[in-house]
């Protein structure tokens, strides 16, 4: 048995001089939201064996304030191929993950990210800015995820935590 959670990346800056929007940070509320929602993760004692994460700064930005509540150990994998991929670019990523690993994290990005999870889930889905999906996957190698393999647990949204 496998878990995936699928994040999409915190609320970031729009319209703000100076960034592409790959450089594009996360504003304050991105920064408040990413922390609350890591904290709530390690309450339910969640951890993972790895963060795959677009390279895109929002993106890492939030793998990162996650990695310091979930990770087990080591730092956050930045893949380029996931800032503005389709889902099935994205699913590649996910069955290249080592299969010693038995929970993993992907940050990325809408509409793949939104897309994947209705592909793998059969569910439609529209994730928002800090939203996390939570999948069980009954399958040994990542390598053999595809097309309704996976069973949406539960989508978390910073809008209805507390911390």
């Amino acid at each position: 048995m496998k878990t995936l959670y699928i994040a999409r990346h915190a609320k970031s800056n729009w319209g703000q001089a100076g960034y592409t929007d790959f450089d594009r940070p996360l504003n304050e509320q991105g920064i408040i939201d990413a922390k609350v929602m890591a904290k709530h993760l390690s309450s339910l004692n969640i951890k993972v064996d790895s963060i795959i994460t677009s390279s895109a700064v929002r993106a890492l930005t939030t793998a990162n304030v996650y990695a310091k509540e979930i990770l087990l150990q080591g730092a956050p994998v930045s893949v380029d191929v996931i800032y503005e991929a389709e889902e099935r670019i994205v699913l590649e990523v996910i069955r290249d993950i080592h299969n010693d690993f038995d929970a993993v994290m992907l940050v990325g990005h809408n509409p793949g990210i939104s897309l994947l999870i209705s592909m793998l889930t059969d569910h439609q889905v529209d994730m928002s800015a800090g939203n996390i999906a939570e999948l069980k996957i009954d399958l040994k190698n990542w390598n053999d995820i595809g097309m309704n393999s996976a069973q949406l647990v539960q989508i978390l949204s910073p809008k209805n935590i507390s911390i």
